[in-house]
């Protein structure tokens, strides 16, 4: 069964309310429907005892739990999120589920500025500082600041290994400056360490360790492909939109993750660009495990991926701008096989510009 997180949206209006179903509607029985005028923009399951367990989460309505069921091949979803969410008029800001993961056998779930950890045995902590019901079993362990109109927040959790330890990646979607209230990880690309097991009983505030600086990051690698960039040109970035998927090269594991980045004033003339600043291209890091680890930078290019000129009417189409690496995928069947896919609208109109690339790092 394929699975897929929705956002269909097409000029800001939702034209699919969004079901889960097993081929079609006809198999869809019993079980509960989601969405409605947001989206699902993430999900998440694994095994808990002998049950297959999903987490979705809902804008500005919460995260729900469901469960697999056989005899209808479907998941029965709860009526009921567990956590909560209510933003009010502020839901681009706060209300958005934008990541999930498992880390030392808990889940987390990034919720725009927050990042909450779900209790395995059911222990309800009131006062979760959760925009909604204040009673949950999903407890805030992070919050930052954020611009007043930013669509910024955390994105990327991946459960990676730091030295012999689980630790949780996580990427803030964001600009640097002094045009932000303070953000100590605007842009950045940080590591929670020392991840405790067992029930939390309270709400907390844990300090990562920052692992290094998206624009900066950026600006090398465009300075290495013949481009010279300063970190200071580049402006907002979107690292790791859902996850860091893992992938081995040289015998190591490494994470990859696709990205968008923006100019920091205007596109420059020698750049090509989806809007005034969203530069066009198909771009991603890859970390590099180590006590300290290090990142690199590159664009996908080859057969297919060279950017078409744009034309006057204002409506990109495919190839006039790849703008962001959304999805990175292994292939099943071939070891050196991944699918990359991707486009992010940044609020311009687009048709049939949605891509997917096929690489192949077959030595």
């Amino acid at each position: 069964m394929l699975l897929a997180q929705s956002h269909n949206l097409v000029d800001s209006k939702q034209e699919l309310t969004v079901v889960w179903l097993k081929n079609n509607a006809t198999s869809f029985t019993g079980s509960v429907q989601l969405g409605g005028k947001e989206e699902i923009r993430s999900f998440y399951g694994r095994v808990e005892g002998s049950t297959f367990a999903f987490y979705a989460g809902v804008g500005d309505q919460g995260i729900y739990r469901g469960t697999w069921n056989a005899s209808t091949q479907t998941i029965n979803w709860n009526t009921t999120p567990e956590l909560i969410i209510d933003a009010g008029d502020d839901v681009g800001n706060e209300g958005r589920v934008l990541a999930m993961t498992q880390c030392n056998g808990s889940v987390y779930a990034a919720v725009k500025r927050r990042i909450y950890r779900r209790n395995n045995n059911g222990t309800l902590v009131v006062d979760t500082d959760s925009l909604g019901d204040n009673s949950s079993r999903w407890v805030r362990v992070n919050v930052e600041n954020i611009r007043a109109d930013a669509a910024s927040g955390w994105r990327g959790l991946t459960c990676v290994t730091q030295g012999s330890s689980p630790a949780l990646l996580a990427t803030y979607e964001s600009a640097e400056g002094t045009t932000l209230i303070p953000v100590p990880y605007a842009g950045k690309i940080v590591r929670f360490n020392n991840l405790p097991s067992g029930e939390l009983s309270a709400k907390a505030d844990w300090t990562p360790t920052v692992e290094g600086d998206v624009g900066d990051i950026t600006a090398a690698g465009l300075t290495a492909m013949g481009r010279p960039t300063a970190g200071a040109d580049i402006g907002y970035t979107i690292a790791a939109y859902n996850e860091w998927q893992p992938f081995t090269s040289g015998g190591v594991l490494r994470h990859i993750a696709g990205m968008q980045f923006q100019w920091k004033n205007s596109c420059p003339a020698d750049r090509q660009c989806q809007n005034a600043d969203a530069d066009a291209a198909a771009c991603f890091i890859v970390r590099n495990p180590g006590t300290t680890p290090t990142f690199s930078f590159d664009c996908l290019q080859g057969t297919g991926m060279p950017l078409k000129a744009k034309d006057t009417d204002g409506v990109i189409e495919y190839r006039e701008a790849f703008v962001a690496i959304r999805t990175i995928e292994p292939s099943p069947w071939d070891a050196d096989v991944s699918y990359y896919g991707g486009i992010d609208g940044n609020s311009v109109p687009h048709n049939g510009s949605a891509w997917i690339a096929k690489v192949d790092l077959t030595p």
